[in-house]
């Protein structure tokens, strides 16, 4: 179940990075997405077993006879709620120490999940606050950022800035933008010397 959630928003939330971003910047946007989810998913993981691990500490001596965990440390191998395995509380353990445990987890496992309830419905209820972007229909033409547009610091699509004017157009830049009535192939007019 967590896999087919998981496999359902994670490309949902990936899809909506990429989108949100002008496409020059779409590899630092999905790298930065995939960086803070690890970083989440870190944090998170290591919240959830340090409450996992104090509350299981308090559980096991509450189904496993004290006898039993004597005896057990005086055999040289005291019991260590941080390296429990599956195999070793089915196999390596006696049975009663075993079956205290699995009640312990029991125990533990539910409360875990729902002191996460909250933090769930506020990334649920800030979901609604997320600015809706349409999705890009096209892929941005060789040398062109997506929209078309090559604008940087205010300047209009597909003008430069010379060094000769700083914050106007040169006369090179209105040449350019003039027809080509009249003009030869080296640049001149026709019929003057």
């Amino acid at each position: 179940m967590v896999g087919i959630g998981l496999g359902m928003v994670m490309p949902t939330l990936i899809l909506m990075v990429q989108n949100s971003v002008p496409f020059h910047e779409l590899g630092s946007a999905t790298s930065s997405s995939n960086y803070f989810r690890q970083i989440g998913g870190s944090l998170g993981a290591s919240l959830v077993g340090t409450l996992l691990a104090s509350q299981l500490a308090d559980k096991i001596p509450q189904y496993v006879p004290a006898a039993a965990l004597n005896a057990l440390a005086q055999s040289g191998h005291p019991l260590d709620t941080n390296s429990l395995t599956p195999t070793l509380v089915h196999d390596a353990l006696p049975a009663v120490i075993g079956n205290g445990i699995v009640k312990a987890y029991n125990d533990v496992l539910p409360p875990i999940f729902l002191y996460l309830v909250p933090i769930i419905g506020v990334a649920f209820v800030l979901s609604f606050f997320l600015k809706q972007i349409p999705l890009r229909t096209a892929s941005p033409a060789a040398g062109q950022p997506a929209g078309g547009s090559t604008r940087r610091r205010g300047r209009p699509a597909g003008r430069r800035r010379t060094g000769r004017c700083r914050g106007r157009w040169g006369a090179a830049e209105r040449a350019a933008q003039r027809p080509a009535a009249g003009r030869t192939a080296t640049g001149g007019r026709g019929g003057r010397e």
